[in-house]
């Protein structure tokens, strides 16, 4: 339904609630089918997830907690 809306990206947020790598990807998959950019917020800011999320192949890639 985001991507239908008209938005220019949607974040699909891994940090906040309990979804998953397997639960971001028909997410990702539905967003790419409606030309809508998809931005994956991770849980964690580590290399482990960073090189998760872009196996995924979202547009970008947003880390929590930066700070400087």
């Amino acid at each position: 339904i985001a991507g239908l809306a008209g938005y220019d990206f949607v974040v699909i947020d891994m940090e906040h609630g309990h979804g998953s790598i397997s639960d971001a990807l028909p997410c990702l998959h539905a967003l790419a089918a409606s030309q809508t950019a998809a931005i994956l917020r991770v849980p964690e800011t580590t290399a482990a997830w960073a090189k998760k999320a872009l196996d995924l192949g979202p547009q970008g890639i947003m880390f929590p907690m930066i700070e400087s």
